[in-house]
């Protein structure tokens, strides 16, 4: 669907779901990340402290939740290795898969549909049918209603 995931469609609860790498570093400097950041600092605020209070750091397969909205809330995937320009992929299909997992468990439980901009395909260099292959298997076989936004061109 074309459109703004920051302002996502439908009636009743939603879950905005992207990835983020697995740094300890500020994110939200490019891509969607840094979208989120300008409109919600204070999600991204709020991400950093509940970062930060986990001494391990941040682990592939992790996600962290946050609140837009009463009705709005986001989880950020822990599913890329590192950032910046790399010969390699870096989006992990495995932590993927378990982070889609535990966002279709908070789905579930709270009547949420998921909303998501093409998660992977940008800094993680993700192959996209991949990806929308994992996401058809992990959220919508299971029933979570799901809509992935791409930007208008």
């Amino acid at each position: 669907m074309t459109g703004d995931v920051l302002a996502p469609r439908g009636e009743g609860p939603k879950i905005i779901a992207h990835v983020i790498p697995d740094l300890n570093v500020p994110w939200g400097g490019a891509g969607f990340a840094s979208s989120l950041r300008r409109k919600h600092p204070a999600v991204w605020e709020q991400f950093q402290a509940d970062a930060l209070r986990k001494s391990q750091g941040l682990q592939l397969g992790q996600v962290y939740t946050g609140q837009i909205a009463e009705q709005v809330s986001v989880a950020h995937m822990v599913a890329q290795h590192g950032i910046g320009q790399s010969k390699t992929q870096r989006l992990r299909y495995a932590a993927l898969a378990d982070c889609l997992v535990k966002v279709r468990d908070l789905a579930k439980e709270s009547g949420a549909s998921v909303h998501m901009p093409r998660v992977g395909t940008g800094h993680g260099g993700a192959n996209w049918d991949i990806v929308k292959e994992l996401i058809q298997e992990v959220l919508v076989d299971r029933g979570v209603a799901t809509t992935v936004y791409m930007l208008p061109r």
